[in-house]
């Protein structure tokens, strides 16, 4: 008698730990299905924009895009193009306007006033201290001057230029 119940005991103790085991495992499986990315909803889209930002006294910058949409709290431009009183021209393939800052990738080139154009593939301009980071490969050219480097940091507000590890090619005439 206390043997059959000791056996029923044990049978129930495994039909709970067995039911338990498939829970956890059913409820893992369906976790992993379910897709956590955030679906995307444009709030507005413009095909071939162009927005200007302006104070009272003047116009701050221009931005030029073959496609802009707005989504949540960022701006995202394809064939973007952005220029300023400080910046002759930045433009990348795709370009994220988000907190102030623009984020920029794929085929970006970055054009100064003093000849050299920079080319990179991912970038960040800081619209509040104008200061473009560079934080992948770059390179840059004028004429036949050219430079590779590391990385790269550019102030607009005084037109300096900061780079590290480069390599460079200069013809002196």
């Amino acid at each position: 008698m206390k043997q059959e119940k000791k056996s029923k005991s044990i049978l129930i103790i495994f039909i709970i730990i067995v039911a338990l085991v498939l829970s956890i495992y059913q409820l893992k499986n369906s976790i992993n299905r379910v897709d956590f990315k955030p679906e995307v909803i444009k709030e507005v889209e413009f095909i071939n924009s162009k927005i200007v930002e302006v104070d009272t006294n003047s116009i701050l910058n221009t931005t030029y895009a073959s496609r802009l949409y707005r989504v949540k709290d960022s701006t995202i431009m394809i064939n973007m193009r952005f220029s300023s009183s400080s910046i002759l021209l930045l433009k990348s393939k795709q370009a994220i306007d988000k907190n102030n800052n623009i984020y920029l990738y794929d085929n970006i080139e970055f054009h100064r006033d003093r000849g050299f154009i920079y080319y990179t593939d991912k970038a960040v301009y800081h619209r509040s201290s104008e200061i473009l980071n560079i934080d992948k490969r770059f390179k840059a050219i004028r004429d036949n001057d050219i430079f590779i480097g590391k990385s790269m940091e550019y102030n607009a507000k005084i037109g300096a230029v900061t780079a590290k590890n480069t390599d460079s090619i200069f013809i002196l005439k």
